[in-house]
């Protein structure tokens, strides 16, 4: 096999986006293997109990978007008992110990509670992505702590989660003057939010392109 330096190597795996043809790329020798991860920006985990996540930043130091998925899909039906596991925060304290520069977090049917969300918050000041798909165990005053310090956030999506309503004041934590939001979807939040909190939000969003709410909204 034709020897080529490390710099040519990370040249051609910087054309290679999907995660299968990277994963091939790297089995081609310990060369490609070690410059793969070290110049991989995005990692799928299909099972969060599959590997360590201290092993996944060791193996790819430079992240910047990551997505775990967490209880099997039949948990969707309720066939999943109580306290079955799936929490997210070994992945976010490691995440916050290894991987600052994180941009992008996805994780889906995972307990996530409002301690875990305030660590999060507070640990990757550059966060723009905030995907929350079918979990649990959080509240709106976690999301309170994430439209407050997470000021570059792009993206919020709640799709399917349950979320604990505790008043509609997480609304108004987003930032002042302006937001860098482009898409928001709290629809699975059973409370009422306020019209003119809405409104509000709305207007100091100039590039806000998708909003999904559950309607029911009050004027106060």
């Amino acid at each position: 096999m034709p020897y080529f330096p490390d710099e040519v190597v990370e040249h051609i795996l910087g054309f290679v986006s999907s995660h299968r043809d990277r994963d091939a790329a790297s089995l081609v020798c310990h060369a490609w293997y070690r410059i793969e991860g070290l110049t991989r920006r995005s990692v799928f985990i299909s099972n969060c109990y599959a590997v360590r996540p201290e092993r996944v930043h060791a193996r790819f130091p430079c992240l910047r978007s990551l997505t775990v998925k967490g209880k099997p899909r039949f948990a969707d039906f309720n066939l999943v008992p109580a306290g079955w596991g799936a929490s997210a925060e070994p992945w976010v304290d490691a995440c916050a110990r290894a991987c600052p520069g994180l941009e992008e977090l996805r994780l889906k049917r995972m307990v996530v509670t409002d301690g875990c969300l305030n660590h999060l918050a507070h640990s990757f000041p550059n966060l723009r992505s905030l995907v929350l798909v079918s979990c649990e165990g959080f509240s709106t005053d976690g999301l309170a702590t994430i439209a407050t310090n997470c000021r570059f956030l792009k993206e919020l999506d709640l799709q399917g989660s349950q979320v604990e309503f505790r008043g509609r004041h997480w609304f108004s934590c987003f930032p002042k003057p302006s937001t860098s939001l482009e898409s928001l979807n709290f629809a699975c939040l059973d409370g009422a939010v306020s019209a003119n909190a809405l409104e509000s939000l709305v207007a100091r969003s100039p590039n806000l392109k998708s909003l999904r709410y559950r309607i029911g909204c009050s004027k106060q």
